[in-house]
């Protein structure tokens, strides 16, 4: 699949769920978001074909290509939009484009206008359960944020607990960016909640943020070269796929939360 297409004024359609609400929309190159939706129904998929159908039937909305998240995140949000991302790409003939979400996330995060004065890099965490998170760090002006898949990593509280650690230790400050529920989860073990209580070192974008930044990311992509997949190619980035919490992994997942806490503790 080439990653050079035909036109010059470019336009995306837009797909992020791997966190909750779900949204989309259709973007220019320039970045001027033409419409955009945001579910607000927990349940992921809902409105997302209505909003593309109702605005499909506009000419001017025709995409070239799709931009979807591709996770890791919510198990539920990923399959969903996956798989409308990858029906309608079938459907229209069109290429898609998949980008990670902790680059999505990081993107929106080094952008703010107080980023500019920070000189250090911050660190994407996400939920993963399990009692684990997926984490990634990002330098500071990073010129491409085309993350690696060996730059994100499964952590356990304890790993993530030292990651943090480490970051504020070399930086002297922790700046953090991750999403509603997976904060609600950070803060369930003290240990972090200790590490995390002051506001200005989390950052939380809303629905409509990380899928402004997906486009742009997406596009940035595209002009340094990226691939674009078939819609046969498109898979999901789960970095595993174990989702249910078994009593075996409860008892594991709140020891792990004691000896989290007995290390905080103890440093």
């Amino acid at each position: 699949m080439p990653h050079i297409l035909p036109k010059t004024r470019w336009r995306a359609l837009t797909l992020s769920s791997s966190s909750s609400p779900a949204s989309v929309g259709l973007f220019e190159a320039d970045g001027r978001c033409l419409w955009s939706y945001v579910e607000s129904s927990s349940r992921t998929g809902e409105g997302l074909l209505a909003a593309i159908a109702r605005h499909r039937e506009n000419p001017a909305s025709k995409p070239d290509l799709i931009i979807v998240d591709r996770g890791p995140g919510q198990f539920s949000g990923l399959r969903v939009g996956l798989g409308l991302a990858q029906g309608l790409a079938m459907g229209w003939g069109l290429p898609v484009l998949a980008l990670d979400s902790a680059a999505i996330m990081a993107n929106w995060a080094l952008q703010l206008p107080e980023a500019a004065g920070h000189t250090g890099g911050l660190v994407s965490l996400r939920d993963a359960r399990l009692g684990a998170f997926y984490g990634a760090r990002f330098a500071a002006g990073c010129a491409s944020l085309a993350i690696e898949t060996a730059m994100l990593a499964e952590l356990s509280l304890s790993e993530t607990l030292a990651l943090l650690l480490a970051v504020q230790a070399e930086e002297g400050a922790l700046r953090l960016v991750t999403d509603q529920s997976s904060m609600a989860k950070l803060t369930e073990v003290s240990a972090l909640a200790g590490l995390i209580d002051n506001p200005s070192c989390c950052l939380i974008p809303q629905a409509d943020q990380l899928l402004a930044s997906a486009a742009q990311l997406g596009f940035e992509a595209l002009q340094a070269g990226a691939r674009l997949l078939r819609p046969d190619q498109l898979e999901a980035y789960y970095v595993r796929n174990d989702v249910a919490m078994d009593l075996v992994a409860q008892r594991a997942y709140r020891r792990a939360q004691d000896d989290a806490s007995k290390s905080s503790i103890g440093s």
